[in-house]
Formats: C-alpha cells, structure tokens, sequence
C-alpha cells in the first residue's frame, strides 16, 4: 500500500504480508497522517528501507500492530524519515533483520513516541536513532543482536526512556560494541529503567556523549541518583497480561518499590496500573522496568454470596 498527498485514512484487522518493494515492503506513507488497529505486518521485504513500513513525513498512529520477519537493509520493521513521529502503543517488533542497522525500528530526523512496545529477537539491533529523539515509556528490548549494539544505537540523538527494560541484548562486534545502548554524539536520559544481562555490556558512550541515568538498575553500576547494581531478578519474555510480551519481576526483585517516587507512568507495560505497593510496606512507589509488580490491573470485585 502507498498513502501519499495528507491522505487520511483507518487500517483495522488489516494483515501485509511477503510483499516486496524498494521502500516499504508492506506499507509506505508520504505527508499523511493515518491510524492503524490490529494490523499486522509479516514476511515483508524492502530493497532498501523499511521492511514492514516506511514513513516520510508522516505521523500515523498505530495500535495493536505487529512487526514480524520483515527485512530490509534498515528498518526491519519501521523506517522513520523527514521528520516523522508516529505514536505507537501496544506494538511488538519480533524477528525483524535489517543487515545495515534498526532491525525493529530505525529512525531518521524523527522522533516517534513508543508506549507498552517490545522488540524482541530482531536481528540488527531493537532500535537505531540518528538525529533523532524519541520518547520510550514502558518498553522492552529482550534477545536483539546487532554489530556495534544489540538493543538501542544512537548517534546525534537523545531518546528519553522511562520505565525501559533491556535483558540479554547482544552485539557481535569485537571492538566498540555494548549489548544494551550504544550513544556516539547523543545524550539519552534514562528514568526507572534496567539494563542487565546485555553482552557485552550495558552502556557506551562514544565520543561527545553523556547518558544520564537515575532510579535505575545497571549491571556494573553506574552514577546517578538512586541506581543501584543487584540482579533484577526477571522472569522469561512471557505473556502476563496485556498485548505485549514483558519480563514479570520476582516477588523479592530489588526493583520493586526503588524507581523515582516523583516520576512514574500511571500503568506498566502490560496496562497495569502504577504504583504498587509491591514490598508491601504501605507505601506504593513505581518499580523500575517496564513491569509493575503487585499490579493486578482494573479488575471488578463483586462479593462472594453464599448460597
């Protein structure tokens, strides 16, 4: 499909799959701005940017969307160019493969905003950003791998991430290289966020680079108010609640109850409200990562009657 000249349209249960272009093998969008709802985009392939879509210009709004086994030389999933900042909640980017860089997602002077978002095994890297500045709340980056980063490469950019969980990230380079996030010229901020397991390591700053990072767990520690540097204690990449996939935290995870008490999302990743009391010591303060535990979601309780 192709959507150009401020086209506005809605996408619902709609499914892409093994179709093949230059620039967006599924989808590709010029100056429009779109929705979508429960699409799917599989098996697509790009020549050059874009797997599953290729945004320029444009600002789609994207809901219940999965990215899986498209590919493209960047942007296995989603290119972002010109200027584009889709919104995206409740996406997963699985098994996408981008042989230049971005296997889930690569942006370009644009910057999209990703809530309740996993990217997860995609080859490349979950995320490239040049000259670009996102903005990640409750997201999850589980089992990417890339050369010089397997969860986040930026360069030029300051991505702001908030409750972000990166766990056994993988890059492949011998030099230069860090599993978690890697930052040449950017300054990203982290708040609330994990990172632990990434091989081979969990931040890189490169030259004219500063990460700032508070109420965090960082393998190896790291400076900043309130980090600390125990094992989360995560579970496996599951299914527990919500659209997407999350690591569920263990009952004595330090995590819990130790993110910033002035800055946290009204849910989790999974929709979950926020905060918990999960250390049940009678005050709920946000846990850190993508996944709030002690959170039981907006249940109704009606009374057990007897008969």
């Amino acid at each position: 499909m192709s959507i150009s000249n401020s086209s506005n349209l809605t996408l619902v249960k709609v499914i892409f799959s093994g179709n093949t272009a230059t620039y967006g093998g599924g989808m590709h969008s010029s100056n429009s701005i779109f929705t979508l709802l429960e699409v799917t985009f599989t098996g697509n392939t790009a020549a050059e940017h874009g797997g599953g879509m290729y945004n320029s210009e444009s600002s789609p709004i994207l809901t219940n969307v999965s990215f899986s086994t498209n590919s493209a030389i960047s942007g296995g999933g989603i290119y972002n160019s010109f200027n584009s900042n889709p919104t995206l909640s409740e996406v997963t980017f699985s098994t996408n493969s981008a042989t230049g860089g971005g296997g889930g997602m690569s942006n370009s002077d644009s910057s999209p905003t990703l809530t309740n978002v996993t990217f997860n095994n995609n080859t490349g890297g979950g995320m490239s950003n040049g000259s670009s500045n996102p903005t990640l709340i409750n997201v999850t980056f589980s089992g990417n791998s890339g050369v010089y980063s397997g969860g986040m490469q930026n360069y030029m950019s300051s991505p702001n991430l908030t409750n972000v969980t990166f766990l056994d990230n993988i890059a492949t380079s011998e030099f230069d290289s860090v599993g978690g996030i890697y930052n040449n010229e950017s300054n990203p901020t982290l708040t609330n966020s994990i990172l632990w397991g990434n091989i081979p390591g969990q931040i890189y700053n490169l030259t004219n680079s500063t990460t700032t990072i508070t109420y965090s767990i960082i393998q190896g520690g790291y400076t900043g108010i309130g980090n600390i540097d125990f094992d989360p204690l995560l579970g496996e990449l599951a299914d527990n609640g919500g659209f997407t996939y999350t690591h569920a935290l263990s009952a004595d995870s330090p995590a819990i109850d130790a993110g910033d008490p002035n800055n946290c999302p009204a849910t989790d990743q999974r929709g979950f409200p926020r905060p918990a009391d999960g250390d049940r010591d009678g005050t709920a303060v946000c846990d850190m990562g993508a996944y709030e535990y002690g959170s039981q979601g907006f249940f109704l309780y009606l009374p057990l009657i007897k008969k």
